[in-house]
């Protein structure tokens, strides 16, 4: 982030926080699954929400502004609590595996004659096949012929789902679209009956 960059945010945080803009609702947008979207109230006109998209590590308003907007600051201070509540849980989960970690060479060192207990055994077994599976999974894709598709270098973000990304995305939004039908017929039933 340049120099101009970082002094628009701060100025943009600023008018945020002054106007009192917070999220209002989040989401995903139906078209393209992958970019989360953000709604925050407009300030100049009432009943109205600006939608803030996510691409990458990018936010997009869908206000006129120029300049980097209050809206985007908002959903930007969102996006930093987010990711510091996730590393705050992250260091409380690393702490718990290193006072357990800790407690168990503690009592390893004390014992004079060690024989591993079976569930031990066990464990250790458990923790080798998660790290070699996690190992494998260290580069985020992997090039595999999709099933679904026939694509030969279909894009597998998800080693389980046996199916490439594309493939992914419109199960996602066949599933979606299904769920919508489901309501939009339950609501007509409520609407026919005079219950709506």
């Amino acid at each position: 982030m340049t120099t101009k960059q970082r002094t628009e945010l701060d100025a943009a945080i600023e008018r945020a926080t002054a106007a009192g803009l917070e999220v209002v609702a989040h989401g995903y947008r139906k078209a393209k699954p992958s970019v989360r979207i953000y709604c925050v109230p407009s300030q100049t006109e009432a009943n109205r929400w600006h939608v803030i998209s996510l691409y990458g590590s990018h936010l997009v308003c869908d206000c006129r502004s120029r300049v980097i907007c209050a809206h985007r600051a908002a959903v930007h201070m969102e996006l930093v609590v987010e990711a510091a509540k996730q590393a705050m849980h992250a260091a409380e989960i690393e702490a718990a595996f290193e006072r357990d970690a800790q407690a168990t060479c503690a009592i390893i060192n004390d014992s004079t004659t060690y024989t591993p207990s079976p569930a031990l055994v066990r464990a250790q077994a458990s923790l080798d096949e998660t790290n070699a599976m996690l190992a494998k999974m260290e580069s985020p894709t992997h090039h595999f012929t999709c099933p679904g598709c026939g694509n030969r270098n279909g894009v597998f973000e998800q080693l389980g789902s046996g199916v490439c990304n594309e493939c992914l995305d419109e199960k996602a939004k066949l599933d979606r679209d299904a769920a919508n039908d489901r309501r939009d017929a339950d609501r007509w039933e409520l609407i026919e009956s005079g219950n709506w």
